[in-house]
């Protein structure tokens, strides 16, 4: 469990401005986590939080078809 206010993640798969929607929205109403910037261009996803999960991260980010990269 990562308890710092502030991860950047790599994201492969987002392509448009609706995947970073998709990845933000779905971030955002896990527990712990209350922002999200994602960005298709750089592959990047920041998370501000606490007591982020990353392993929930994981999962989500791959279950809605986007490739956690880490």
């Amino acid at each position: 469990m990562n308890t710092s206010n502030e991860v950047t993640i790599k994201v492969a798969g987002m392509t448009c401005s609706h995947c970073e929607a998709t990845v933000k929205r779905n971030l955002e109403a896990m527990e712990g986590i209350s922002n999200v910037e994602a960005s298709n261009k750089s592959e990047e996803v920041k998370i501000a939080g606490s007591n982020i999960d990353m392993e929930q991260v994981k999962e989500k980010i791959n279950s809605l078809g986007y490739k956690f990269v880490g």
